[in-house]
């Protein structure tokens, strides 16, 4: 080829595509169950094993220290938080799709 001879045109072809769709499970709505404490002192023991015992239950004790409860509380906020931060990031993923697609569809339309 030389310098005075001028190359073919290339010819592009563009074809719009369709981005797959984003399909995510609806997630069950969290139904809590009922917690009865019973609270336990060297004055109400015999009381609190009493009223176990009159209502057919084994007589079990889970104990906490009020650190231990404290801990549970901190670690139910910080869970209830990691939802809140995850449904936001989920919130930004939808948003960020709708936008992709509404600026998708005004370069693909013809004008």
């Amino acid at each position: 080829m030389g310098l005075n001879d001028i190359p073919e045109p290339i010819e592009i072809k563009t074809k719009p595509i369709d981005k797959p769709k984003l399909v995510l499970p609806e997630a069950d709505e969290l139904v809590q169950r009922k917690i009865e404490w019973i609270l336990i002192t060297p004055n109400n023991h015999e009381e609190a094993f009493s009223q176990v015992k009159d209502n057919g239950r084994p007589l079990v004790l889970f104990g906490l220290t009020d650190q231990g409860y404290e801990n549970i509380a901190l670690n139910l906020s910080d869970i209830r938080m990691y939802i809140s931060q995850q449904h936001s990031i989920i919130g930004a993923y939808e948003r960020y799709y709708i936008e992709a697609n509404n600026t998708m569809d005004g370069i693909t339309t013809p004008q």
